[in-house]
């Protein structure tokens, strides 16, 4: 295989591999519940309600 197929076919590889990748983060980030609007879980805003009245 001469010098210039050999680049392309590595460059191609290179490619495939990272659109891989940035599929299975895609994948990964979207599994990934995203936070409630104050960023904090619901039972903590909860348990703080009752301390504020004090």
């Amino acid at each position: 295989m001469c010098l210039a197929c050999e680049e392309e076919a590595f460059y191609r590889a290179y490619l495939d591999h990272m659109a891989n990748r940035a599929r299975e983060t895609a994948t990964a980030d979207a599994a990934v519940p995203a936070p409630s609007s104050s960023g904090r879980p619901q039972d903590e805003k909860a348990q703080s309600a009752p301390n504020d009245k004090s």
